[in-house]
């Protein structure tokens, strides 16, 4: 677990300055700037694991969630990047207003109803056109919408109460008595599944193989670390079955 959370973080902590210096495209500065973003979270994630910050680690972890949803969803479509981007780019330019003027700019630019109930939202979530109109939280649909069904209930059970303070460190520390672990255990498995999905999502853009001194560190040690830790992982939970 700890050799996986290092190569994490000995990728991660190169990340931003390689995409700034090397993949920098004006065109896509709004996606570059998401991977850089997801990159610098990753980094945090593990520092924070390292000195036991249950509660910032489940919040990094959540918005590395979003970030890694929204990155993969572009990827896979990328039709939908330019209208990312132009509500990223209307987000920036009125961030400094108060939110009554926010909704009142949005309404404007968009063409929304003047009654449009949640415009704020519409400016996170509207890029995704009515794929998730009709969805009560939007978070949750594109969430689900980029293939991470299965994060979707450990969001509500442990990331979404830790953000609300409803959730404590020694919560956190508790052993499951099912499983018997600690409530943390997921931390290693979501943060892998995200990071491989976000490095693969990269790469794809990129064609960037995270290689550093000459060392592949995504693919030659993280990629056989992390199947190493899911063969011993799903071993253990059928030993316990």
């Amino acid at each position: 677990m700890r050799h996986l959370l290092e190569t994490m973080h000995s990728i991660s902590k190169r990340m931003p300055d390689n995409i700034y210096t090397r993949f920098w495209k004006k065109e896509d500065c709004y996606l570059l700037s998401l991977y850089a973003d997801a990159f610098a979270t990753v980094e945090l994630f593990c520092e924070g694991m390292q000195i036991a910050a249950t509660t910032q680690c489940g919040m990094l972890l959540r918005l590395l969630l979003e970030q890694v949803s929204i990155s993969k969803i572009l990827a896979d479509q990328p039709e939908l990047i330019p209208v990312y981007t132009r509500h990223a780019t209307f987000r920036k330019r009125i961030n400094n207003l108060s939110k009554t003027k926010q909704c009142q700019k949005i309404i404007h630019e968009f063409d929304l109803d003047p009654k449009y109930p949640t415009p704020l939202q519409f400016l996170d979530y509207g890029w995704l056109g009515q794929r998730i109109e009709t969805e009560r939280n939007k978070e949750n649909a594109m969430i689900k919408m980029a293939g991470f069904d299965d994060c979707l209930r450990w969001k509500r059970d442990v990331l979404d109460k830790l953000s609300h303070g409803a959730f404590t460190f020694a919560d956190a520390a508790t052993v499951d008595l099912e499983t018997g672990s600690s409530l943390i255990q997921p931390f290693v498995d979501i943060s892998c599944k995200l990071f491989d999905e976000l490095c693969c999502s990269f790469h794809n853009r990129t064609h960037f193989d995270f290689v550093f001194d000459g060392a592949s560190l995504f693919q030659d040690v993280f990629r056989p670390a992390y199947a190493q830790y899911v063969k011993k992982r799903d071993e253990e939970k059928q030993n316990r079955a």
